[in-house]
C-alpha cells in the first residue's frame, strides 16, 4: 500500500472541503464522504493480500472456522463505524456519532457471544 497516495487523496479531500465550507458548506459534507470512501475502497483492496496470510495463519492453528469469521467481521463492523462516526463529527451531529459507535459495539459484543461461551466453558471444564 502506497501510503503517499492515501495521503495525498486525504490532502485533496481536506482541502476540497474546507473550501466548499465557506462557499458551499452543504456539500462540504459530501466531499468528507467522497474522499473518505475513496480511502476506505483504497484500504479495502490493499488489505485483500493480509486477509489472505490472516487465513493461512488462522488455519495452521486450526481455528475453527466460526471463529475466524467472528473476529474478521468484528474487525469490519469497527473500521466502518469509525468511518462513518467520524464522517458524522465532522458534520457537526456528535449526539448521532456516539449512538453509532455504541451500536457498533453492541454489534461487535452480539457477535462475540459465541466465542465468550466458549471461553467460559473451557474455564468451567478446566475448573472441574
Amino acid at each position: 500500500m502506497n501510503i503517499f497516495s492515501i495521503l495525498g487523496i486525504a490532502a485533496v479531500g481536506t482541502i476540497m472541503s474546507i473550501l466548499l465550507k465557506q462557499y458551499l458548506p452543504e456539500y462540504s459534507v459530501l466531499a468528507t464522504l467522497a474522499t473518505s470512501i475513496i480511502i476506505l475502497f483504497w484500504v479495502v483492496v490493499n488489505l485483500i493480500p493480509v486477509l489472505d496470510k490472516l487465513t493461512y495463519f488462522i488455519k495452521e492453528i486450526k481455528m475453527p472456522g466460526e471463529y475466524s469469521l467472528i473476529i474478521l467481521k468484528s474487525l469490519g463492523i469497527a473500521f466502518v463505524v469509525q468511518l462513518i462516526s467520524d464522517i458524522c463529527k465532522d458534520a457537526g451531529e456528535t449526539a448521532i456519532a456516539s449512538k453509532l459507535e455504541l451500536a457498533g459495539k453492541i454489534s461487535i459484543l452480539i457477535l462475540s457471544l459465541p466465542l465468550f461461551e466458549k471461553i467460559i466453558s473451557i474455564i468451567f471444564e478446566m475448573l472441574s
